[in-house]
């Protein structure tokens, strides 16, 4: 941070300087003129709302506000009239950002089907994936006199059921009367599910208020917003109780293409002068806990093994990400939430090595097209988040899952709760051209656990199409488990030629000889492993253009 003060800029204050993560960083200033400052970080695999004072030239300790397994980010905060400080933040529900269960798993997404499906709200928002933007809801707390205090009256008590499932991005302002207001987005509607000349992203913009005992009603604001990353900004006006908002908008309707040019929305309210004393608030369930320099100290990485590949003709290195983000860019549904999540998640949670964002936005389209404001924010936070040294990130263009991304059959299979698809790749060295080298090649695998799965087709990796004449290929595979190894297949053209479950162990070396080739034809291998944990990990097929010598 940095304060301007006699015409003159301070120099950088550091405000943060933990080892973790440290995103999105909220301000205010309450009737003494002390700095509050809020933000969301990440300690000891825990998601935190932090809070920190600056008094005079100096910062007090942080304040722990939040912590907690899920997550919690895009703090707002507000100091009213009373010195009392209002913190406000988003918070999604359990199993952020992993797998569904059987019971959430309802349709089979393996073919283009039109299926009209309704937002289940005590499930997910889509069927058949349980993406990282599967719930939002808004917390929020007052902080006085070194005490945390909520409102005796239920933030939601007022409000239909869906916001409980979808509310987020909020918006603190206390109005010239003094009143507390919160604004925030909400996802709405019907969801015509895999249906491309359909929008699907809609959010609308919505503002409570409390009188000191219950909360208003919320009031929708007109114009739906365009995307959900843009949040409301929000001044007072000089008459008493009077409020000025702003938010994007595009005026999208559902199950229609056509937008109107994005704009800014401009709306402001009025309401009756109150008295701001007269606040009915209780002790809140958590009080601030003073961060010491060894709270969090620890960092624990994953078990991520650095391996090399020395089963093949070269050698190569694996590498741990993802590729197949899909965010609120693209006008369709939003199931891994915002673009700045996805890094959240990378870094934080999974500890990637690198990010792939994409979308289905290649079309050619008036929404879709080359100068959309959208695709060009998502590349340059691909940019943004790149380090070059530990974190690589690039821009996927988007292509059809259904017959070409790898992984997408994990998609349709039980995926065990709690477990995330990633994307391993073995990649020469690391930087961009290796990786885009490795991605273009198919020299990469898909697993549900931190798996090490290694496999070569007469040396050549998978991935790899080549040419031979041995009528009996040699296949090698190594395997480094994290749990127990219960079977082993190795698939030929959809057909199992190997399999093995009297693996004893976490880890295997198979070699394997194919003695049934029956001719000149084109043989696709791969490998398909599942542990005894439901852990599950399948390779890219090897394509070997068997042609006998004459």
């Amino acid at each position: 941070m940095k304060y301007h003060e006699r015409g003159q800029w301070s120099k950088v204050i550091r405000v943060t300087d933990h080892q973790g993560n440290d995103w999105q960083p909220a301000i205010t200033v309450d009737n003494q003129g002390k700095v509050y400052v809020a933000w969301d970080a990440y300690r000891n695999r825990k998601h935190l709302i932090l809070l920190r004072k600056f008094i005079n030239s100096g910062l007090l300790p942080e304040i722990e506000v939040v912590s907690t397994d899920n997550y919690v980010a895009h703090t707002s905060l507000a100091a009213d009239e009373q010195g009392r400080v209002w913190i406000a933040w988003d918070e999604s529900g359990e199993y952020w950002g992993f797998g569904e269960n059987d019971e959430q798993r309802t349709i089979g997404i393996s073919k283009f089907e039109a299926v009209e499906t309704q937002i289940y709200y005590n499930k997910t928002p889509m069927e058949g994936r349980r993406g990282r933007y599967n719930s939002r809801k808004l917390g929020l707390v007052c902080y006085n006199g070194g005490k945390f205090y909520k409102t005796s009256g239920d933030f939601y008590a007022n409000m239909p059921a869906t916001m409980k499932m979808y509310a987020d991005l909020p918006e603190l302002q206390i109005d010239s009367s003094g009143r507390l207001w919160v604004f925030f987005h909400h996802y709405i509607g019907k969801i015509p599910f895999y249906i491309h000349d359909k929008l699907m992203e809609i959010w609308k913009v919505y503002g409570a208020y409390y009188d000191g005992r219950i909360w208003s009603a919320p009031i929708e604001f007109a114009h739906t917003t365009w995307r959900n990353i843009f949040a409301a900004s929000s001044c007072v006006g000089k008459q008493d109780g009077e409020i000025w908002i702003t938010y994007a908008g595009d005026n999208r309707r559902t199950g229609s293409r056509k937008l109107d040019h994005a704009s800014i929305c401009v709306g402001t309210l009025n309401q009756e002068k109150i008295s701001p004393k007269n606040m009915d608030l209780v002790l809140w369930e958590n009080q601030p806990k003073v961060i010491t320099p060894v709270s969090y100290t620890q960092i624990t990485p994953l078990p991520k093994k650095r391996y090399e590949s020395t089963l093949g003709l070269e050698k190569y290195q694996l590498f741990w990400g993802t590729l197949h983000e899909q965010h609120d860019l693209r006008g369709r549904m939003s199931m891994d939430g915002f673009v700045v999540d996805a890094f959240k998640y990378a870094l934080d949670d999974q500890q990637y090595d690198f990010l792939g964002v994409s979308d289905y936005a290649y079309r050619s389209t008036k929404w879709f097209d080359s100068g959309n404001y959208a695709l060009w924010e998502a590349k340059k936070a691909t940019s943004i988040y790149s380090t070059k040294k530990d974190f690589l990130s690039f821009y996927v263009r988007g292509r059809s899952p259904y017959k070409r991304a790898l992984g997408h059959s994990l998609q349709k299979r039980p995926i065990p709760k709690g477990m995330p698809v990633i994307t391993v790749a073995y990649v020469k060295d690391f930087t961009d051209e290796s990786f885009i080298d490795a991605l273009e090649n198919r020299r990469n695998y898909v697993a549900t656990d931190w798996i090490v799965l290694d496999f070569t087709v007469e040396g050549h990796p998978m991935g790899e199409k080549f040419p031979g004449d041995n009528p009996h290929p040699r296949m090698l595979c190594k395997i480094i488990g994290t749990d127990e190894l219960e079977q082993v297949d190795i698939i030929r053209n959809a057909k199992c030629v190997y399999s093995s479950k009297i693996i004893k162990g976490k880890e295997a070396n198979i070699t394997f000889v194919d003695m049934e080739l029956s001719g000149k034809d084109d043989y696709h291998y791969f490998v398909q492993v599942k542990q005894k944990d439901g852990a599950m990990a399948w390779t890219a097929p090897v394509c070997y253009h068997y042609r006998p010598s004459s």
